[in-house]
């Protein structure tokens, strides 16, 4: 009887993967000090990076940024639902610019609808258009103690800062992909945007320190800001 216990395989339900996961990389490099006198050359190179869903099939999008930070020079965030074509695309990404440039930071996270957004949108399209001219990105996590209250009291918290955010008369062309990094990365969430007038983010997200949820949120950095170079 022990032996058919221990030999007792378990069944699972099977769990069908979302038809609209998409697995999100972003890349932050710096460029060395000694090639700065090259400095069109560089975004030259860097420039052929938006090219790689015609050259690597299975890549959704690239959008190539310069970075308004000090401890990077270039933001590059690229899509598949495949991860290991997104590890293709960074090996042409590193054997391109390897020698220019060093990495400095990187986000990997999966697009999934929601729990909280009954009409979320299927994103594929928005992200084969031509992307606005920032970009933002960011870790985020929260604390331990957000996960142990009911679905339903954390969706009503969630819903005051949804809706504090769509109703704020600057959010206005502000895209955005909440994305999940649950133990496939150091944080829990990478929370992206694209925004035309980093002005009128700022006045969002001041808006939002307003709101309930930020009691939990326990990370949000570095805060990553380019600016779109197609």
């Amino acid at each position: 009887m022990g032996d058919s216990v221990i030999n007792e395989k378990k069944s699972y339900p099977e769990i069908n993967e979302d038809k609209d996961v998409i697995y999100m990389q972003v890349l932050c490099l710096k460029i060395r000090e000694k090639h700065w006198k090259t400095n069109e050359d560089i975004i030259k190179i860097f420039k052929e990076f938006a090219t790689l869903p015609d050259e690597i099939n299975g890549i959704i999008h690239t959008r190539i940024y310069r970075s308004l930070r000090y401890d990077s020079d270039f933001i590059i965030w690229l899509s598949s639902r495949n991860p290991s074509i997104i590890r293709d695309a960074m090996d042409v990404i590193y054997s391109k610019s390897g020698h220019l440039a060093k990495s400095t930071f990187s986000m990997l996270s999966i697009y999934v609808k929601s729990p909280y957004l009954k009409n979320a949108t299927h994103i594929e399209e928005d992200l084969k258009k031509k992307g606005l001219k920032y970009f933002v990105g960011y870790p985020m996590s929260k604390d331990p103690e957000w996960y142990l209250i009911d679905y339903e009291t954390r969706k009503k918290i969630m819903d005051e800062h949804i809706k504090t955010a769509m109703t704020h008369p600057m959010n206005q062309g502000i895209l955005s992909y909440t994305t999940y990094s649950f133990s496939i990365a150091d944080q829990e969430f990478a929370v992206l945007y694209e925004v035309d007038s980093l002005y009128r983010w700022m006045k969002v997200a001041e808006s939002l320190r307003e709101v309930t949820a930020r009691k939990w949120i326990t990370k949000e950095e570095p805060i990553l800001i380019g600016v779109n170079i197609e």
